[in-house]
């Protein structure tokens, strides 16, 4: 994440697995991007969403 006036720059993915393709709703309320994870054998890609809490 960063301003628009490129300060403030914060991670938001801490794993070194594959984290890409981050995208905000219309509203701007909900973040989501897809992920690989090593789980039980097999590398698979899942997409979490996240939702802006104030």
């Amino acid at each position: 994440m960063i301003n628009i006036d490129g300060t403030v720059i914060t991670q938001l993915s801490f794993d070194y697995t594959f984290d890409s393709f981050p995208k905000f709703s219309h509203n701007e309320n909900k973040l989501i991007f897809a992920f690989n994870r090593l789980n039980g054998g097999d590398l698979s890609t899942y997409v979490f969403i996240a939702e802006r809490v104030e």
